[in-house]
């Protein structure tokens, strides 16, 4: 499922290309977010070993 197709069925049709935008930043983000944290784990996974 694309990014558009789920802003569609949260939005309607009522949505800009900088709401988009906007959401993609946000979900971008969060990706690194989530990939940081990953990775502090299997540091400290390591270390224990």
């Amino acid at each position: 499922m694309k990014a558009e197709e789920i802003i569609r069925e949260i939005y309607g049709n009522n949505y800009t290309i900088d709401d988009l935008k906007r959401i993609e930043k946000a979900v971008v983000e969060e990706q690194e977010h989530w990939r940081k944290k990953k990775f502090k784990k299997e540091i400290e996974k390591d270390v224990r070993d």
